[in-house]
Parts: structure tokens; sequence; C-alpha cells
């Protein structure tokens, strides 16, 4: 059975292709959702999975990330109670909020 989830993961996770790493594993796991960069550092995300789908999907990250030069604190995932209606593909959503431009310049 499906079921979408709320995650955050802290540490060094903003500004070494983090996100595009977990579109890219999401792909491999039937996972659909989205992710976005938090203005407090932090990369959130809304996923959708069969159950032991989305643990996996979360250690790999952990795995992929901390090899692609991600330093991860910590992975939260609570698991929402009820049916969320993501996208058909995970995606990346951009974000374009004056702060975030000025962190990377």
């Amino acid at each position: 059975m499906s079921k979408c989830h709320n995650v955050m993961i802290t540490g060094k996770v903003q500004d070494t292709s983090f996100r595009s790493l977990i579109e890219d594993i999401a792909k491999l796991y039937d996972i659909n959702g989205y992710s976005f960069n938090d203005i407090d550092g932090s990369v959130k995300m809304v996923c959708c999975g069969e159950n032991g789908t989305v643990s996996e999907f979360l250690d790999e990250i952990k795995i992929r990330g901390s090899q692609k030069g991600a330093v991860i604190d910590n992975i939260a995932c609570e698991e929402i109670p009820f049916h969320i209606y993501l996208p058909q593909k995970f995606l990346r959503l951009y974000t374009d909020e004056l702060s975030d431009i000025g962190r990377k310049m």
C-alpha cells in the first residue's frame, strides 16, 4: 500500500546537487513527490511510495548523498495520515527567493 511521508533532511545539503540526486534515486525506486531547498538550510520533501520502498529510498539518499559530498546530519520522516495528490514523477522545485539567490552568489 502506498503511503505519503513528510521528510526533512538537515546538514550541508544545499549547493551540492543533492536535490538532483534525490530526483534520480526517486525514479529508481518509483517514488513520486517533490523536494525543495528551505530557507533554514534543509531540504524538505513530500514523497509517496510503497511501505518498505520509502525506507529504502531514504537509506539510498543517505548513502549516495554522502558519496556525492553532502553532509547529512539527520533525516526526519513522518507518515502523512492521508493521501496527497502529487505529480506522477518526482520533481525538484526551484526556489527563487531573494535570500536563496543571495546565498548562492
